[in-house]
C-alpha cells in the first residue's frame, strides 16, 4: 500500500502539471510558421490562392483557444484531487472516486479535443505547397520584412506530443485508481481475517 500511496501522490501532481501544460500548448501554439502564415495571411493567399493560409488560421486559431480553455477547466477538475485528498488518502470514499473519475474523464476528453482540432489544423498546414511559398518570400524580401518566414511544423508535432501524454496520463490515472481498488479490497479481507482469529 505505501509504494501504491506514494505513486498516487506522484501521479496527482504530474497530472497537475501535465493540465498545466495544456495550457501553455494553447498559449503558445499559434507561432514560429503558424505566426508566420497569421500575420501575412492575405499576401499569402494572393499568391497560393484558394485562401489556404486562412483555412489554416482558422484552424490554428481553433487549436490555440480550444486547448487553452478546455486546459483551465482540466486543471480545475484536477486541483479536486487534492480538496478531496484523493492524493494521499489510505481508503477511498464515494468523493474520491468521483474526482479521480471526473480528472480520468477530463484527461481523455482533453486528448481526444486535442487529436481531432491537431488533424484538422495538420492537414491545413501540409496541403501548402511551402516550397513555392518560400521562394515567393525569398523574391519579395520586402513583403515579408517584419516576420521571419518559417515552414517549421513544430507547433503542431508538439501539439500531439502534448496530447499523447495527456492520453497516457488518462491511462495511468485509471490504472492507479484499479491498483487502489485491489489495494483496499486486500486489506478489507485481511483485516476481517484477523478479527476472526481474535473472535476464536
Amino acid at each position: 500500500m505505501k509504494v501504491q500511496m506514494r505513486f498516487q501522490k506522484i501521479l496527482s501532481i504530474v497530472t497537475l502539471v501535465v493540465a498545466a501544460l495544456v495550457i501553455v500548448l494553447g498559449l503558445a501554439f499559434c507561432s514560429g510558421s503558424l505566426e508566420f502564415m497569421r500575420y501575412y495571411e492575405n499576401r499569402i493567399d494572393q499568391f497560393l490562392g484558394d485562401d489556404m493560409a486562412y483555412y489554416l488560421n482558422v484552424s490554428a486559431q481553433d487549436v490555440s483557444q480550444t486547448l487553452f480553455i478546455v486546459g483551465i477547466v482540466f486543471l480545475l477538475v484536477t486541483v479536486t484531487l487534492f480538496i478531496t485528498a484523493s492524493n494521499k488518502r489510505r481508503n477511498y470514499y464515494i468523493t474520491n472516486y468521483i474526482s479521480v473519475g471526473a480528472v480520468a474523464l477530463m484527461a481523455l476528453i482533453t486528448a481526444l479535443i486535442g487529436f481531432i482540432l491537431l488533424g484538422t489544423c495538420a492537414g491545413d498546414f501540409f496541403a501548402i505547397d511551402w516550397d513555392a511559398l518560400g521562394v515567393y518570400v525569398a523574391e519579395n524580401p520586402s513583403l515579408f520584412a517584419a516576420k521571419p518566414f518559417s515552414s517549421n511544423p513544430l507547433p503542431i508535432i508538439l501539439g500531439f506530443v502534448v496530447c499523447a501524454i495527456v492520453l497516457v496520463n488518462a491511462v495511468f490515472i485509471v490504472l492507479n485508481l484499479v491498483w487502489k481498488i485491489l489495494l483496499m479490497k486486500g486489506e478489507k479481507k485481511l483485516l476481517a481475517q484477523s478479527a476472526d482469529k481474535e473472535v476464536a
